[in-house]
């Protein structure tokens, strides 16, 4: 049975020349959800190069045939399951996690923007778990330079994230770069490893 769900690093992922610019011309409802989607996408991946090699049982516990049946067919259980096998930190799937509850915000809701009360503050604690797994995300000779530019906008515009929705599309899309870029880095591994 094939999958039908886009294989990540071959159709997905953009390199990683390319991967600050590949989501600058989303709407913020597209790149809430899509954000989630690629990392979602990202985490089924690699969890199915973990798993053990039954190409059909892997399909439907992951629910890469888009059966939403499948035990581990939702993002939240995905995020759960890298974790509990280790592709994923405790304070990457925290972050996740945010990125997800932010996705379900602008997908649950007709009028949602990044400044709507119910988002800023996800929005808020996604910028925390940046900051809390920079050097764990970003290569160590860029990982001052991300972390400046966090600061700058964590403190210098804080007040502003109820006025001004870019500040929140740049926290999702700098999430977005940095999450995929450590999932790479994954994905690398456990190629190595097999």
């Amino acid at each position: 049975m094939a999958k039908k769900l886009e294989s990540w690093l071959a159709d997905i992922f953009p390199g990683r020349e390319k991967i600050g610019s590949a989501y600058s011309h989303l709407s913020d409802r597209e790149l809430a959800v899509v954000a989630a989607s690629v990392l979602d996408l990202a985490l089924a991946e690699l969890l199915s190069k973990r798993l053990k090699n039954y190409p059909k049982e892997c399909e439907e516990f992951l629910g890469l045939n888009a059966d939403g049946r499948a035990p581990c067919g939702s993002f939240g259980a995905r995020i759960q399951l890298s974790l509990l096998t280790g592709i994923i930190s405790t304070t990457i799937a925290m972050a996740l996690r945010d990125v997800k509850n932010i996705r379900n915000k602008f997908a649950h809701r007709v009028n949602c923007t990044f400044i709507s009360p119910e988002v800023v503050p996800l929005v808020l604690s996604l910028l925390d778990r940046l900051m809390d797994t920079c050097e764990e995300v970003v290569e160590p000779e860029k990982a001052l330079e991300f972390r400046k530019r966090l600061k700058i906008v964590m403190h210098a515009h804080k007040k502003d994230f109820h006025v001004d929705p870019k500040l929140g599309a740049e926290v999702v899309r700098s999430a977005l770069t940095a999450y995929q870029i450590q999932l790479h880095k994954t994905a690398q591994t456990l190629a190595q490893l097999t």
